[in-house]
């Protein structure tokens, strides 16, 4: 089941980058696929556009930070090989993009050591996380249609009831 922070990532790759389809937890049951947590958190697609967005997302309020664990910086770096490999053999018809979410992160030097490992990881922490929310809330302040995603349902009542 998807946690609220994927039902955000979720409802930002629907609403402003426009993916046709977003699955949550898209697992690969290949011996091949995915070896850290055997799932892409949330996957997007364009199919007009033919884009796909991989995504780990990692809600963690008082900040992820990865340098608490040294095998949490072998996880990512293996949850983010293992999104490669998925672009590649079950995507190969889509320009891909993987993505890192997380709203607070401490130590953003290690994720961009990470980023060097890999071929353009777009990282989606602190200041750019509060600008996806804003763009969503902005979105669902023009829009009244009820939505199924519960993130996006909960920003358009808190919206339109002039709570936030």
């Amino acid at each position: 089941m998807a946690d609220i922070g994927e039902y955000f990532v979720g409802a930002y790759l629907e609403h402003i980058k426009n993916c046709d389809v977003v699955i949550y937890n898209a697992k690969d049951h290949s011996k091949t696929g995915l070896i850290a947590q055997n799932e892409v958190d949330v996957l997007g697609l364009s199919l007009s556009t033919k884009k796909a967005y991989l995504c780990e997302v990692k809600t963690h309020i008082k900040g992820f930070n990865p340098t608490k664990r040294t095998n949490r910086v072998l996880l990512i770096n293996k949850q983010f090989l293992a999104m490669q490999n998925y672009a590649t053999t079950k995507l190969s018809g889509f320009k891909s993009e993987i993505m890192f979410w997380a709203p607070k992160v401490t130590h953003e030097s290690l994720l961009d050591e990470i980023n060097k490992n890999y071929n353009a990881i777009n990282i989606v922490i602190n200041d750019q996380y509060k600008d996806a929310v804003r763009d969503l809330i902005e979105f669902s302040e023009k829009h009244a249609s009820n939505f199924e995603n519960p993130f996006l349902r909960t920003l358009q009542i808190a919206k339109h009831s002039k709570a936030i």
